[in-house]
């Protein structure tokens, strides 16, 4: 009976991700442990599926809130890593269970690719990796063309989702692409003297929107447009020097023929305006 009821509060706990509190959090972690234990010792391999469907959720939900957080205090590359583990785990999860809004899943879903698309990475580094031997995480058994373990990839066994693990290998060499497999290998300069990582990038967009949000699952929308910027924004530029739009040319030579400097705006909707004295970007 006990049993039961916990698993209706465990339950309760991941339909109550808006105002979960972080005791709660805890508890319905622990829930989830002790039960995929019990699971564990009676072999009860569909109950352990459904136990890391609702971790895996748990997992989601957390990690979609940490990265609005991230990003509310400006630790920028800290919240994109955030939203690709959420990523990962919605493609994971997607294969077993349906990403409707039972559990807000589709809201992070869509509101997690948002959020990528406001970023202004666009240049990653891809590692071309040989995989010299890889084993099985559900039984540590070495699996290759030849030797196969019988566990398939993406499937739950025990309560775990089926992977390889690269445990021999070597780095063959390293693409700079701008479509990565792992997006948080995000280019970055650094300090030739210090070795620390030099953060160029522009977050305006993000910073603006991030600052009118106050819950990570209010509702939002953006329009990107082409638009031009008049002269007078950029009278510190001389007529010789690189034009403002970064096309490479000189300026007398670009954007200072036409009626403004080419560039794009960013146009929110929000479900929930922010306060009146919100600073309102115009295109002058």
């Amino acid at each position: 009976m006990k049993e039961k009821s916990n698993i209706n509060e465990m339950e309760a706990n991941l339909n109550n991700y808006k105002a979960r509190t972080n005791d709660e959090t805890k508890k319905t972690k622990q829930i989830l442990l002790t039960n995929k234990e019990i699971l564990l010792s009676i072999d009860d391999q569909e109950e352990l599926k459904k136990n890391w469907i609702y971790t895996t959720i748990l997992e989601i939900q957390e990690n979609f809130k940490s990265a609005f957080e991230f990003i509310k205090k400006n630790e920028f590359y800290q919240g994109w890593c955030k939203l690709e583990e959420v990523e990962i785990d919605l493609e994971s999860l997607g294969k077993h269970f349906p990403l409707t809004n039972q559990f807000g899943l589709s809201h992070i879903s869509e509101y997690t690719l948002k959020f990528q698309k406001l970023y202004p990475y666009k240049t990653f580094f891809s590692p071309e990796i040989l995989e010299i031997e890889k084993k099985c995480n559900i039984c540590d058994q070495i699996v290759n063309i030849r030797n196969q373990c019988g566990h398939l990839p993406g499937n739950i066994y025990n309560g775990e989702m089926c992977h390889r693990i690269v445990t021999n290998g070597e780095i063959l060499g390293i693409a700079v692409v701008k479509n990565p497999v792992q997006k948080y290998s995000v280019a970055f300069l650094s300090d030739p003297k210090t070795n620390e990582r030099i953060d160029y990038y522009n977050y305006e967009n993000l910073k603006y929107l991030i600052g009118a949000l106050s819950d990570p699952f209010e509702k939002w929308d953006f329009k990107i447009m082409d638009v031009r910027y008049s002269h007078n924004q950029f009278k510190h530029v001389r007529r010789n020097d690189p034009c403002p739009c970064e096309s490479g040319k000189k300026y007398k030579a670009c954007c200072l023929l036409e009626k403004g400097v080419k560039g794009i705006h960013c146009q929110f909707n929000l479900e929930n305006p922010p306060p009146k004295s919100y600073p309102n970007f115009e295109i002058t």
